[in-house]
C-alpha cells in the first residue's frame, strides 16, 4: 500500500531540488519522496503548487510539462485500468469461491434433511417395532394366563377323577369284604351242616367240607369275624 505524501511535501522537494539545481519533474519529485504517493497524486499536486507562484517557464518547459502531464494521466489511467482488472479477478475468484460455498452449504443441508428424514424413519420404525414388541408381549401373556388356567382346571379336573377313583376303590373294598364275608358265612354254615350230618351219621355223596384254616387264613380281612361263628359252632 503507498504512503500518502502531502502537498506540503511536495513543495518543500520541490524547493529542495530547485536549490541544487535540478528540475522538479515528477520522476525527480517521486524519488526524493521515496516512492510515496502515486503519478497522479504527484501530478495534481505539483499543479496546484504552480497554479499559486507566477509562472517562470519557457514555452519548451510547458510543453514538457503537458507532455509529463499526458505522461502522468495515462500512467494513471493503466494503473486504474490495472487495479480494475486486479479487482475483477478479485471478484471473479471471491463468486467462484462463493459458489463453491453456496455448493458445500447446499450439499451439508441436502445431506442434513437426508439424515434427518432417515432419523425420522428410524424413530418412526423403532416405534413400530415397540408397538409389535409391545403386542407380541400381550399375546404371549394371554396365551400364558390361558395356559395356567387350562392346567388349573386339568389339576381340577384331575384331583376330582383321583377322588373319584379313591371313593370308587373305597367302595369296592367295602363291597369285596361284604363279599367275602358273605362268603365265609355260608362257608362256616356249610362247615356246621358238614359235621352235624357227620355227627348223626348221615353221609351225603359230593359234599365236601372246605379247610376252615386255609379259607380264614387267605382272608385277613374277616379273620377277625370268623373268630366268634367258630365258638358258636363249636357249641352246637
Amino acid at each position: 500500500m503507498k504512503q500518502i505524501v502531502t502537498k506540503d511535501d511536495v513543495a518543500r522537494t520541490m524547493a529542495e531540488l530547485n536549490a541544487r539545481g535540478k528540475k522538479p519533474t515528477l520522476a525527480a519529485l517521486h524519488a526524493a519522496l521515496g516512492g510515496r504517493g502515486s503519478m497522479t497524486t504527484l501530478v495534481r499536486l505539483k499543479a496546484e503548487i504552480l497554479d499559486h507562484q507566477p509562472s517562470t517557464e519557457s514555452q519548451e518547459a510547458l510543453i514538457s510539462f503537458r507532455e509529463i502531464w499526458a505522461r502522468a494521466l495515462d500512467e494513471g489511467r493503466k494503473e486504474q485500468e490495472h487495479s480494475l482488472c486486479d479487482l475483477r479477478e478479485t471478484v471473479a475468484a471471491l463468486t467462484a469461491e462463493c459458489d463453491r460455498l453456496h455448493g458445500v452449504a447446499m450439499a451439508a443441508q441436502n445431506r442434513a434433511t437426508e439424515l434427518q428424514t432417515k432419523c425420522s424413519e428410524g424413530e418412526l420404525e423403532n416405534q413400530r417395532a415397540q408397538v409389535r414388541f409391545q403386542a407380541e408381549v400381550s399375546r404371549l401373556r394371554d396365551e400364558l394366563d390361558a395356559a395356567r388356567q387350562q392346567v388349573s382346571a386339568a389339576l381340577v379336573r384331575v384331583t376330582e377323577i383321583q377322588e373319584a377313583c379313591h371313593k370308587e376303590l373305597q367302595s369296592s373294598r367295602v363291597e369285596l369284604q361284604s363279599v367275602r364275608r358273605v362268603a365265609h358265612e355260608f362257608e362256616l354254615n356249610l362247615t356246621r351242616a358238614a359235621a352235624l350230618l357227620e355227627a348223626n351219621g348221615i353221609t351225603m355223596p359230593g359234599l365236601a367240607v372246605p379247610n376252615r384254616q386255609s379259607s380264614i387264613a387267605s382272608d385277613p380281612d374277616v379273620l377277625t369275624t370268623s373268630v366268634q361263628p367258630s365258638l358258636a359252632s363249636s357249641k352246637i
